[in-house]
């Protein structure tokens, strides 16, 4: 009582104890917030995930709960009540067989209170268990790379593997050719990736090799539970390998487009054009001659017509660099199967070129879509031609007859030595 009058007696002293009450009263009633961490939230059957939980302000000697469920049902609770600093840590291992999304809640609550007593608040985080083969952890993905377009050409080969991704490498025995289903846009279909072979880590390589028409701009998808065919079984404690296998989603990172290249180092090139008949000593070519440029590549190539009997591709040239004299067009006539494709022209009227026959450069190209010029592996060539200048060596003149064009007139009747001697 006497305390109470000396407050009351020195209001000052009042202030003093409130301004302490409050101070106390406020530490004791900020809320609690709770915060979950982990390094990955995709984990496979047998991994085992670490979280920390924590109260985000900071505050320390709290009780900790964890618990593990996949959503809409309860499946275990992981873990029990801790009391530590300012963190507390978990290890979490999904229940065996159990795949799907897994809810983990971590809640912390003033240490020696009651759940529901005190201050509270728990934190969340879901985690997703993927499927799993024979209790180890297996999934498919695409591993081939398709270039830093991320595009697959014609001829490019995509390799799906199978592999364990807990970095478990029990040996596996396959016999027959096993298959798994990849899939392309909608109206490209699905395509069979055929088994070729088992990596050093023991993943399992499919691979399909792109062709014509094939195209997918929003990338390869891999078809869930498509693995088929063959043998497949572990080589120690027996039993097949198990086939369920979860679904990849169209990757963009996989795209594909057989009408590019799959890979300029391996495309055919164009090394050199040159004109390579004959104009004769009057280096002229008349009327009805042949004119041929020989295109060179540094590969065999192979030509495709559609129709078979139509020319594959073209590539022009200019008389005079003129355009009253005009641009006109090659059409190629034989080489396939060799590293030279001949293109011709035969002189008509009102051709002329005094200067001599122009090559125009990146002229050479396909007649049509059903026409390719391509190596023994399918690979498209790289239309692209330098230019060759006028060459005075093969000029034209339509008026000049040809094949003998070149020759000087022949005079009508017999020369005399009268004829002779008069001239002199």
């Amino acid at each position: 009582m006497k305390n109470l009058f000396s407050i009351l007696r020195f209001p000052f002293l009042m202030s003093i104890a409130l301004l302490t009450f409050a101070q106390t009263n406020v530490a004791l009633s900020a809320p609690l917030v709770a915060q979950i961490t982990t390094d990955e939230t995709e984990i496979e059957i047998n991994e085992t995930l670490t979280l920390t939980l924590s109260d985000a302000n900071g505050e320390t000697d709290l009780a900790y709960d964890w618990a593990a469920y996949i959503k809409g049902s309860w499946r275990a609770n992981q873990g029990g009540t801790l009391s530590s600093s300012n963190t507390a840590s978990t290890t979490w291992t999904p229940p065996a067989g159990q795949t799907g999304v897994y809810v983990i809640t971590g809640s912390i609550r003033d240490a020696g209170t009651r759940a529901g007593a005190g201050r509270q608040n728990q934190d969340s985080i879901e985690i997703t268990v993927t499927q799993v083969f024979a209790s180890t952890a297996y999934a498919a993905t695409i591993i081939s790379d398709p270039g830093d377009d991320k595009t697959y050409g014609l001829g490019d080969t995509i390799t799906v593997a199978i592999k364990n991704t807990a970095g478990i490498f029990t040996p596996l025995t396959v016999t027959g050719t096993p298959q798994i289903t990849i899939k392309m846009d909608p109206k490209y279909g699905e395509k069979i990736a055929s088994y070729t072979n088992s990596s050093p880590s023991n993943e399992l390589h499919f691979n399909y090799t792109i062709i014509e028409p094939n195209f997918s701009p929003k990338g390869i998808a891999i078809i869930a539970n498509s693995l088929n065919g063959g043998t497949i079984t572990f080589v120690s404690g027996g039993g097949s390998f198990v086939r369920t296998l979860l679904g990849v989603n169209h990757d963009p990172n996989h795209k594909v487009d057989w009408r590019i290249p799959s890979d300029p180092d391996l495309a055919p090139t164009v090394q050199s054009v040159n004109i390579t008949s004959d104009a004769g000593t009057d280096k002229t070519y008349g009327l009805g001659d042949k004119i041929v440029i020989a295109v060179e590549f540094d590969q065999k190539v192979i030509t495709t017509a559609l129709p078979s009997s139509w020319s594959a591709a073209f590539i022009d040239i200019d008389f005079d660099l003129q355009e009253i004299w005009g641009r006109k067009t090659f059409q190629s006539v034989r080489g396939s199967g060799t590293t030279t494709l001949e293109f011709e022209w035969v002189v008509r009227r009102p051709n002329f070129s005094s200067k001599g026959v122009a090559i125009l450069a990146n002229t050479l190209r396909l007649r049509n879509g059903g026409c390719h010029i391509r190596n023994e592996f399918g690979v498209d060539a790289i239309l692209t031609n330098p230019a060759v200048g006028p060459d005075t060596n093969h000029k034209v003149n339509w008026q000049i007859p040809g094949g003998a064009a070149a020759a000087p007139p022949k005079p009508k009747g017999k020369l005399t030595t009268k004829w002779a001697t008069l001239k002199k």
